[in-house]
């Protein structure tokens, strides 16, 4: 019963957490995160987000993120895997080490796919020599639909509901909440703690209610002749009012079950405070791929921390560089493409729209662009999204003038009643993009889902 207790606390947890990853990562296209976090989903999430923020085409993307201890943590939750706390070499079936299970729940990846280069682009070159009014030609595809990969490696965290520390800690504060610990109980952990005192003092009430009304048939039978509603409730009320007064045992009972109530909730307040002031330090590094551009490696250093249950506040530092180097002809193209800053200040709603949970933050963006934005272009094939006239035949590379990107955003982060489904809504405002050099105001919206609620337990 502790373990279905403590099961029933992460899948509550998890339902209110507003401090994850959701969806595609700062400087991918159709993200609609200005500053990346440095948790992602344990098991696996999903999101499909539509807009654009330092891009200057609206993308639809879908992005999958999970860690890699989330298969081997399923097999083990199932019984298909034995799980080896200590290294012991004497087991003879195929165990999972604890050392093993910590690293792989640090290291985290995320796809996301460009579902609106839904459509499969050929390109002809013109091959041998031209024979009458026929001519060879060589085709190649580009569809080009994986816009972001992304890895993360948590560099410190203890930030983590499901781990060995946490879960001692919540048995250790239930047993110390227990009103006189029972050390020679079977299972002190659960009975003498804040969920067993108030599932006893909850039994104990129905108990006495149900003999109070079973015993009286007198009772029993005004109600089956009421008349209507109205009296049947005041023949109820009546006799509950009647038993305050004559059963003292009833009072005590119902006082117990309230304050165990209140026990049980504030402990749950308390672990959920102390889980969202732990600080995260993560390095994440982002092959990004956008149209009709070179790859370009991101390397970022996020920081997170939480100041109390409500308010958080997360920092991005990061450095851009192109795969390749580009063309000399391109005046003032390096290999570092572009430094970025941004932070985010987020407030946590424990109840916003019926009992949902929800976020509100406010974001600043800041990209020192060093070298210019090249675009690939292919004379007679358009990059979507993009028009270029007046465009030399002969031209492969285009380059668009360079500056300083500054971003600003407001999102309403909404959870879907108590599940772990999540709808972003945000609005930007940017003096630029990476192409466009004017200002912009532009809307973002998504919708995610993780399955972190299942790592509670059978």
């Amino acid at each position: 019963m502790e373990r279905a207790a403590f099961a029933d606390f992460v899948k509550f947890l998890e339902a209110h957490r507003m401090d994850k990853q959701e969806g595609a990562t700062t400087g991918s296209g159709g993200s609609t995160n200005l500053v990346s976090k440095g948790i992602a989903a344990q098991i696996l999430s999903l999101a499909a987000e539509y807009g654009a923020l330092t891009e200057s085409v609206n993308n639809q993307v879908v992005t999958v993120q999970g860690s890699l201890d989330g298969i081997p943590m399923a097999l083990l939750r199932q019984d298909l895997l034995q799980y080896c706390p200590k290294g012991n070499p004497t087991v003879e079936e195929i165990c999972v080490h604890r050392t093993l299970v910590n690293w792989l729940r640090r290291i985290s990846y995320g796809v996301s796919f460009d579902i609106s280069r839904n459509s499969q682009s050929v390109a002809g070159t013109p091959t041998g020599t031209q024979q009458g009014n026929t001519q060879q030609v060589t085709f190649t595809p580009d569809q080009h639909q994986v816009s972001s990969v992304v890895g993360r490696l948590v560099l410190w965290s203890t930030r983590d509901a499901t781990s060995d520390s946490f879960q001692k800690q919540w048995r250790s504060a239930l047993i110390a909440n227990g009103a006189g610990a029972n050390t020679s109980s079977p299972s002190p952990a659960f009975i003498d703690s804040a969920a067993g005192n108030l599932l006893k003092a909850g039994k104990a009430l129905l108990d006495d209610v149900g003999t109070t009304f079973t015993e009286s048939q007198s009772l029993h039978d005004a109600l089956n002749a009421a008349p209507d509603q109205i009296s049947v409730d005041t023949l109820v009320g009546n006799a509950i009012s009647d038993q305050l007064k004559s059963d003292a045992k009833l009072v005590q009972n119902a006082g117990s079950f309230l304050q165990s109530l209140d026990k049980f909730v504030a402990e749950e307040d308390a672990f959920v405070t102390a889980l969202a002031e732990k600080p995260v330090l993560t390095l994440e590094y982002n092959n990004n791929r956008p149209v009709g551009q070179s790859p370009v490696s991101t390397f970022r250093l996020i920081f997170d921390k939480g100041f109390t249950k409500e308010w958080s506040l997360t920092a991005n530092g990061a450095v851009a560089m192109n795969d390749e180097n580009p063309p000399a002809t391109v005046p003032g193209a390096s290999r570092l493409r572009d430094a970025q800053f941004g932070f985010q200040l987020q407030h946590n709603f424990s109840s916003f729209i019926f009992s949902s949970p929800a976020a509100l933050s406010g974001s600043y963006y800041f990209q020192y662009q060093n070298s210019p934005a090249i675009l690939n272009v292919t004379p007679g094939t358009p990059l979507p999204g993009i028009t270029i006239t007046g465009l030399s035949p002969n031209a492969t590379q285009i380059f668009s003038q360079k500056g300083n990107l500054h971003i600003g955003q407001i999102k309403l982060m909404l959870g879907v009643g108590q599940s772990t489904m999540r709808i972003p809504l945000a609005v930007s405002y940017s003096n630029r993009t990476e192409l466009i050099n004017k200002p912009l105001w532009r809307g973002q919206i998504g919708i995610t889902y993780d399955f972190d609620s299942f790592l509670g337990g059978k």
